[in-house]
């Protein structure tokens, strides 16, 4: 009865830890273009890596979302709260293709958002916080949750 106790807590254990390590998943992309919908905005981007094919490998894409910074602040850490971030579900149907350059292109609907330092507050962010925020050559920064 004992070793069934133990063996269980061992299997929960690697049960979380698999998922939490999921959740680190980071990449790097390159703004291309976005646009202001009725509820949402959508954006492309571009990538060296097939995220869809590394998602596929750990575990699929069922309630996965894409968070990024918009700042030069990159730190993706769970407990803190990204000044400036933008998120949004990877479709489940997403199937990226490749441009000229060799690049995977992603279009994504997602929101913008600004939290407080503590996380108490967020709020939407203008379009043209947007843009200013985009602006920059900086690559976009991103970790895939779920």
């Amino acid at each position: 009865m004992r070793t069934k106790g133990v063996l269980l807590i061992i299997m929960a254990g690697l049960l979380v830890s698999g998922c939490a390590s999921r959740g680190v998943i980071k990449y790097d992309f390159k703004y291309i273009s976005f646009k202001k919908n009725e509820i949402n905005y959508e954006i492309d981007l571009a990538s060296d890596v097939d995220i869809i094919h590394s998602l596929s490998k750990n575990g699929g894409l069922v309630g996965v979302d894409l968070v990024c910074s918009l700042s030069e602040d990159t730190n993706l850490a769970l407990e803190y709260f990204l000044p400036y971030s933008m998120i949004g579900p990877v479709p489940k149907d997403c199937h990226p293709a490749r441009n000229e350059t060799g690049e995977y292109r992603y279009s994504l609907a997602v929101q913008f958002i600004q939290t407080s330092s503590d996380g108490s507050t967020e709020r939407p962010v203008s379009t043209e916080q947007v843009k200013s925020l985009l602006s920059n050559d900086n690559p976009v920064v991103c970790k895939i949750i779920g």
